[in-house]
């Protein structure tokens, strides 16, 4: 038996289905592993993405086109623990120090069972934005998986503040995929990919005055930043790619079918070139 480990213990993951006798698992990242820890022989086998779908080439979402720009990312449930609120107040700080910009939140309209948290944590949001004068440049929208990567390309940066623990972070290997800068918090298996100052941005979680100042160093103060970051993310997102993902799990359930691998506490299945960028 082989199992993929790709969230929390809680509502979604068992702690109790961990110790069943498993030949493998395969952990999404270092952070689950510490976090989740089982008697069965274990990998960390980070996720990728379709690279081709993200490519910075091709449409733009139209949602963004009437924005005054820079335009800032929060591609995110709004939920409490996705840092909306601190992206908020953050943003509050941009714009009172560039004089424009705008911030695309999700609605999240789209979230079953959760509908009560996302209407009062939106209540609250829309109460802070019109307080702080910035409500006709914060923006509620949808995006369905096959506009992520036209939602990207019409953005200037991608920020996640999470200040829950992500388990790995999809965001912010999207996003470099789009060359578009990313900040993102100290947050459970996003530092994993997201390396401060190589590919990306890391601020520590909770701080929305940390935040606003990465955002604007890429967006305004410094140009040669930014350029190391979109090339240092869009040659993370190479390595990334979902042909090389698909290949190495493949190996995987081979290996452990013919009983030729069994893993070990210290293994990690290196992300390597899949040569799938669009």
């Amino acid at each position: 038996m082989l199992n993929s480990v790709h969230d929390h213990t809680g509502e979604h993951v068992l702690r109790d289905v961990m110790d069943l006798p498993w030949n493998l698992l395969l952990y999404v990242s270092d952070f689950l592993r510490a976090s989740l820890p089982s008697r069965a022989p274990s990998v960390t086998l980070p996720l990728g993405i379709d690279v081709s779908r993200f490519a910075s080439e091709g449409t733009r979402h139209g949602a963004f086109d009437r924005l005054e720009r820079p335009v800032i990312f929060h591609p995110a449930r709004p939920l409490p623990w996705k840092g909306v609120d601190i992206g908020l107040e953050a943003f509050v700080d941009v714009r009172s120090r560039l004089g424009r910009g705008s911030l695309v939140l999700c609605s999240g309209d789209d979230i079953i069972g959760e509908s009560a948290v996302v209407s009062g944590l939106r209540r609250r949001l829309t109460r802070y934005a019109a307080d702080a004068g910035v409500a006709g440049h914060v923006v509620f929208q949808d995006f369905p998986p096959l506009a992520m990567g036209d939602a990207y390309r019409g953005c200037d940066l991608v920020w996640y503040p999470t200040t829950g623990e992500e388990p790995y972070g999809l965001v912010p290997l999207e996003a470099m995929a789009s060359e578009r800068p990313v900040v993102v918090a100290d947050s459970g298996g996003m530092v994993e990919t997201v390396v401060d100052g190589v590919n990306g941005l890391v601020v520590p979680r909770g701080d929305s005055g940390a935040l606003a100042h990465a955002a604007l160093r890429l967006l305004d103060d410094d140009a040669g930043l930014r350029r190391r970051v979109v090339a240092g993310g869009l040659e993370t997102a190479r390595r990334c790619g979902i042909d090389a993902y698909a290949g190495r799990l493949e190996n995987m359930y081979t290996a452990v079918r013919s009983g030729g691998f069994t893993g070990d506490s210290g293994h990690r299945e290196d992300s390597g070139d899949s040569g799938d960028v669009g």
